[in-house]
């Protein structure tokens, strides 16, 4: 449950793939990924999703490409524990792969904006922090993918998006 503790065995992680190979490890993404979706603790999730990035990272931009689309489409899972632990890749993603994830914000930014508005508590502080975390790394470098989408969730139907958007 140490924040510390798991960024520490994240990296580890990353640096063992990185070090040995996808190869030595094949069932290390799939649970993982299994380990994001599991109606567990919050605390697994978050762990998975640390870890998930740092070994992304680790394999290079190519396994993120093809695992893109799956992290965005989890974000509308009928499940919150399953759009939370999505949600916690946009977290953790941006910071493990700093200016090479720029390409991918402009995809993000509409998914962390109606995860802020879900109803589960869980998944919009989560979603808060993904936010936040993606404008205090990428404000400077990509205003004008950010300003647009937050101009457009000021005059969203949802209350919420309308507030976090400000």
């Amino acid at each position: 449950p140490e924040p510390s503790v798991r960024g520490i065995a994240a990296k580890a992680l990353g640096s063992m793939m990185k070090g040995m190979g996808e190869d030595t490890f094949p069932d290390l993404v799939p649970w993982l990924l299994s380990t994001l979706k599991a109606d567990g603790s919050s605390v697994d999730r978050s762990g998975a999703a640390q870890g998930t990035a740092e070994v992304l990272h680790s394999l290079g931009v190519e396994k993120l490409d093809a695992l893109f689309p799956e992290f965005v489409q989890g974000t509308n899972h009928q499940f919150a524990h399953v759009r939370e632990g999505h949600m916690l890749m946009f977290v953790y993603l941006p910071v493990t792969f700093q200016d090479s994830f720029l390409p991918y914000v402009e995809r993000v930014i509409p998914c962390v904006l109606r995860g802020i508005a879900d109803i589960e508590e869980g998944v919009r502080s989560t979603s808060m922090r993904a936010g936040t975390g993606i404008i205090a790394n990428f404000a400077e470098l990509s205003i004008d993918l950010l300003l647009p989408e937050l101009e457009a969730g000021i005059l969203d139907d949802n209350w919420r998006i309308r507030e976090s958007s400000v």
